[in-house]
C-alpha cells in the first residue's frame, strides 16, 4: 500500500445556470442604436432632445402641480359637504304658515243624485266632444282605407249625444258585471242571459263605438307626439279636478300604472307594481284619496320629465309657495329636491334611499338596534334619520326631528307601538296615492278585443277611475250620514246612465255594519254570540245553554241600532238591511 493519504471523490454537483431572456427589438432600441452611431461620427445633434426634454420635464411638473391642487380643491369640498351635517337640534329648520283654504266650490243638496256629482267632471261639453271625434275617426278612417263590403265599418253611422251616454254606461255596467268576453254581455246562453245590453244597443254597435272612440283630431297630430290623442281629455278633467276641491296641508306625490303590454314607445316596466308593464302616471293625491293632477310619463320623449325634482315640481305648481307638505316615496326624494321646495316656502317629507348622493356615512353605516333611531341635520335644516323596525328605514323631512310617539295601535308582544313622528305622518300622507288606486280598480270595466288602443285604457283609468273616485269623495262630504261603498256609488252611476228605473236616488240607511275596538287580554278583539242567531235558535225549541252553543260569535255590531248588538253578516243582511 502506498503511504500516500487517500483522496476520496466527492460527486460534483451540477450548477444550472438561468437562461438569458431575450427581448425582442423595439422601436426605441434601433433609434438609440441610430443615435450612438450617428453620435460616434459626430454628425448628430442633441439640441432637439435636449429641448424637449426639458419641457416635456416641465410640463409633467405643472401637470402634477395641478393636479395636487385639484386634489387639495376636491378634499377641500369633500369637507366642506361633510361638515354640513351635525347633531339634529331642529335650530336650522324653517318655518311655513299654512293658511288653511280647504273649501268645495260646488254645493248640492243632501238628495242630489250620484250622477250630478260625476258631471262635474263629464259635462255635457266633453260628451260632446267624444261625440264630435268619434265621428270624425270613424269618417276618416272609411275614407282612407279599403274595407270590404262584408266588414261591419260599413255599417257605420254618426252616433249621437244620447248614445254616447248609453255608450258610457254600457261601459260601467260591464265593470259592475263582469264577464269573461264582450260578447257574452249579448249572450243567449242561460249563464250570461240579460236584458240591459240588449235594450241599450247592439253587439255590433257597441263594438263600432269602441273601435272609433276617440278623443282628439288625427289630421292635426304633430309627428311623432302620440300623447295628443289622449291629451286633451288628461287637461279637461285635470281643470275640473282642480277647480272641484282644493287641497289641505299635505298633498302626495306617487306614480300608478295602467296595463297595456302591446307596442308603445313609452311602455314602461315596474316589477313593483301590481301590473308590471303599461303606461305610467304621476299623479297628486291628498290623504283622502282624491286626484287633482295627472301627467303621463312619456319616457325619453318627454322632455318636461327629465328629472324626477322636475316631475314632483310641475305637478305642485299650483300648490307651491303657501306652506304645504309634500309627501314624497323614495323614487322622487332627494337633497336637491328638498332645497328646491324649501325655495319655494314647502316642506318635504318622504322616504330616501341609502345610496343617494350626499348623505351622510356614519348615519347610512351605522348599525343601531331595533326601535332606535338616529339622525344628522344639515344647515339647510334638512333631517335625514335611520329607524329600524323589522328592517332599516330611511327618512328625509325638513319639518321634523327625531321625536318618537306612539301610534295609537297596540302590538301583542310588547303592548303600544312606538314609531318616529316622520314615519307616522309620512303613512298618513302617502296613503292617498294607495287608496286612490284601491277604489279605482273596484268595478273598473275590463276591455276586451283587438280594436281596444292605449289611449282607450288611459281613458278608461280617468275618465271611469279617478274621476269617479273624486265625485265619490264629493258626495261622502256632502253626505256623511248616508253612506255606500265606491261600487254600490258606480251602481247608481249605472242604473241613471242607463235609465233603468225612474227613481235612481239611493235611500239612506241607518244600519250600518261596524267592527268593534274592544280587546280582551293579549289584545285580541271582543268577540260575543249574534243576537239574531240566538233568538232563532231560542224560538227554534232549543234550551238557553244550547242556543248559547248555536249562536255565532262575531266582533261586528250595527251603529244604527239601539244598544249596538253584535250581528253576524248573514243576519245582518237579512234583518237590518
Amino acid at each position: 500500500m502506498s503511504d500516500l493519504p487517500s483522496t476520496s471523490k466527492r460527486p460534483v454537483r451540477a450548477v444550472r445556470l438561468p437562461k438569458p431572456t431575450i427581448r425582442p427589438l423595439t422601436i426605441l432600441d434601433i433609434i438609440e442604436n441610430d443615435l450612438s452611431d450617428a453620435s460616434s461620427n459626430g454628425d448628430f445633434d442633441y439640441s432637439f432632445f435636449l429641448n424637449s426634454s426639458s419641457e416635456s420635464d416641465s410640463e409633467n411638473e405643472q401637470n402634477e402641480v395641478s393636479a395636487d391642487d385639484n386634489d387639495n380643491d376636491n378634499a377641500d369640498d369633500n369637507t366642506h359637504t361633510y361638515s354640513q351635517w351635525g347633531t339634529v337640534t331642529g335650530l336650522n329648520q324653517k318655518h311655513f304658515e299654512f293658511n288653511d283654504i280647504r273649501d268645495i266650490r260646488f254645493n248640492f243638496k243632501i238628495k242630489s243624485s250620484c250622477l250630478q256629482y260625476f258631471q262635474i267632471f263629464m259635462t255635457d261639453e266633453l260628451v260632446e266632444i267624444m261625440m264630435l271625434e268619434t265621428n270624425r275617426n270613424a269618417n276618416q278612417f272609411v275614407k282612407q282605407k279599403r274595407i270590404t263590403r262584408d266588414t261591419q265599418m260599413t255599417k257605420w253611422v254618426d252616433t249621437t249625444h244620447e248614445e254616447m251616454i248609453r255608450f258610457i254606461g254600457l261601459l260601467f255596467y260591464m265593470g259592475v258585471v263582469k264577464l269573461s268576453s264582450t260578447a257574452n254581455y249579448w249572450s243567449r246562453n242561460v249563464l250570461y242571459q240579460n236584458e240591459i245590453c240588449r235594450k241599450s244597443m247592439s253587439r255590433e254597435r257597441f263594438e263600432l263605438l269602441l273601435r272609433f272612440w276617440h278623443f282628439a283630431n288625427n289630421q292635426i297630430e304633430p309627428e311623432g307626439d302620440q300623447l295628443c290623442r289622449i291629451q286633451y281629455l288628461i287637461t279637461y278633467l285635470v281643470t275640473k279636478f282642480k277647480t272641484a276641491k282644493i287641497p289641505g296641508e299635505i298633498i302626495a306625490v306617487g306614480e300608478t300604472m295602467i296595463p297595456f303590454r302591446d307596442r308603445l314607445k313609452f311602455r314602461q316596466f315596474m316589477p313593483q307594481k301590481s301590473h308590471k308593464d303599461g303606461v305610467k302616471l304621476f299623479k297628486v293625491c291628498s290623504p283622502d284619496g282624491y286626484t287633482y293632477d295627472i301627467n303621463i310619463f312619456a319616457g325619453k320623449m318627454d322632455k318636461e320629465c327629465e328629472g324626477l325634482e322636475t316631475v314632483v315640481l310641475n305637478l305642485c305648481e299650483d300648490y307651491l309657495d303657501q306652506g304645504r307638505t309634500i309627501v314624497t316615496d323614495t323614487f322622487y326624494t332627494s337633497i336637491a329636491l328638498a332645497d328646491s321646495l324649501l325655495e319655494r316656502r314647502t316642506h318635504l317629507v318622504g322616504m330616501v334611499k341609502k345610496t343617494e348622493k350626499g348623505l351622510p356615512l356614519e348615519v347610512v353605516n351605522a348599525q343601531i338596534k331595533k326601535r332606535e333611531i338616529i339622525g344628522k341635520e344639515n344647515i339647510n335644516g334638512i333631517v335625514f334619520a335611520k329607524w329600524k323596525e323589522r328592517q332599516y328605514i330611511h327618512t328625509l323631512s325638513t319639518c321634523h326631528n327625531l321625536d318618537i310617539v306612539e301610534t295609537g295601535k297596540k302590538n301583542q308582544k310588547d303592548g303600544k307601538m312606538i314609531k318616529p313622528k316622520v314615519v307616522v305622518d309620512y303613512n298618513e300622507g302617502q296613503v292617498g296615492i294607495d287608496l286612490s288606486d284601491e277604489l279605482s280598480s273596484r268595478g273598473m270595466p275590463v276591455l276586451h278585443g283587438r280594436a281596444i288602443r292605449w289611449y282607450h285604457k288611459v281613458a278608461c283609468e280617468i275618465l271611469l277611475g279617478t274621476s269617479v273616485v273624486n265625485a265619490y269623495l264629493l258626495w261622502k262630504i256632502h253626505n256623511p250620514d248616508n253612506f255606500i261603498t265606491i261600487v254600490e256609488f258606480r251602481e247608481a252611476l249605472t242604473t241613471e246612465l242607463l235609465i233603468l228605473n225612474d227613481n235612481p236616488a239611493i235611500v239612506a240607511s241607518k244600519h250600518k255594519l261596524e267592527v268593534t275596538k274592544l280587546v280582551r287580554k293579549k289584545n285580541r278583539k271582543l268577540r260575543r254570540r249574534c243576537v239574531h242567531c240566538y233568538e232563532k235558535a231560542r224560538s227554534g225549541g232549543c234550551s238557553a245553554e244550547e242556543a248559547k252553543k248555536v249562536a255565532t260569535q262575531v266582533s261586528t255590531y250595527c251603529s244604527g241600532c239601539k244598544g249596538n248588538p253584535f250581528v253576524c253578516m248573514e243576519c245582518f243582511q237579512t234583518d237590518h238591511i
